[in-house]
């Protein structure tokens, strides 16, 4: 162990994630799906709040409530829930800490099903929480080893920002630049889409882009990036599930129309969806885009204002004795 307790409260962000692109490879010999798409965090989060006791059981137990009353049934607050799972994957593999009363309160503002890796995000906010908790006695290298055996999102959102990533996601390679992406998010209500059934119907039409093209594909969008052109970056956004989902959810492909119709530079899905991001030029636009949506009745949808992130999941409040 490298520390004791720190801490008797923590309070965490936990940011949304945008696939700015996304190309599927095929299947690898696990069966998975192999990826190369570029991910960026953006401001749209969920606040977690931990609360630290000491136990007189021999064990950890851990208590998660809902502060706000945008969830819906299909967040079960049960040991399904990846925050319950990333704690007591924690605790296994650290036998050694003393044992811990640790209530979670989540305000949930990432919408559920929703493309945007909200539960990843809080997975990632639960391992970094108990970790500053306790000392500090797992590695970040250690931490991202958790995450993917969590799912293969959490290491992305452990670390955030914006990131190129292989394999199913989980291998990063982080990308820095300065200038601040603006986006609109639109999902439609009440639409999920499954992501096995994603994945089965990409497997069945074999959609996107040559794979011999992906590699310089990439090289040039980070490069776009880097250098500030962001209009350039925008033209080469992509999705390999759209053509075959879109198929399927007409709605989708109105939103995406009617963003670029309102000046988006570029408007794609986020993972299999069912949200839409459109990039702005600036917050000024995003600003006059997110209202026009809003006005629009004849999009059932709801919609939210981002912008990019240097960071995944954070402490920002520690409270200490």
């Amino acid at each position: 162990m490298k520390g004791t307790q720190v801490a008797q409260s923590l309070t965490l962000l936990a940011p949304a994630k945008l696939n700015l692109s996304l190309a599927i490879l095929g299947k690898m010999d696990n069966g998975y799906h192999e990826l190369l798409t570029l991910m960026q965090s953006v401001n749209l989060c969920d606040v977690l709040k931990f609360q630290f006791a000491s136990a007189s059981s021999v064990t950890h137990q851990v208590n998660l409530v809902v502060e706000n009353d945008t969830t819906r049934s299909d967040f079960p607050l049960d040991d399904t829930n990846l925050i319950k799972k990333a704690a007591n994957l924690f605790c296994k593999t650290l036998p050694v800490l003393p044992p811990t009363k640790i209530q979670i309160i989540i305000s949930k503002n990432i919408p559920i099903g929703a493309g945007l890796a909200g539960g990843s995000s809080n997975a990632a906010a639960t391992l970094l929480a108990l970790n500053e908790y306790f000392g500090n006695p797992m590695t970040m290298f250690q931490l991202l080893d958790l995450g993917f055996q969590l799912g293969s999102d959490v290491p992305f959102c452990l670390i955030g920002g914006t990131s190129l990533g292989r394999g199913r996601g989980e291998k990063l390679s982080h990308v820095s630049f300065k200038t601040i992406l603006y986006f609109v998010l639109v999902k439609p209500k009440d639409l999920f889409v499954s992501t096995a059934w994603a994945y089965d119907a990409f497997d069945r039409s074999q959609a996107g882009l040559p794979h011999t093209d992906l590699e310089s594909h990439n090289q040039k969008l980070i490069a776009h990036l880097l250098n500030g052109e962001i209009s350039e970056a925008a033209g080469l956004f992509n999705n390999d599930f759209e053509p075959e989902i879109f198929k399927h959810h007409a709605v989708l492909v109105k939103i995406k129309e009617r963003l670029i119709e309102l000046g988006c530079l570029s408007a794609h899905m986020t993972g299999s969806g069912p949200t839409i991001y459109g990039l702005t030029q600036n917050l000024n636009q995003a600003e006059k885009i997110l209202a026009s949506i809003l006005q629009d009745h004849q999009l059932h949808v709801d919609c939210w204002l981002a912008q990019s992130l240097s960071y995944g999941a954070k402490v920002i409040e520690n409270g200490k004795d």
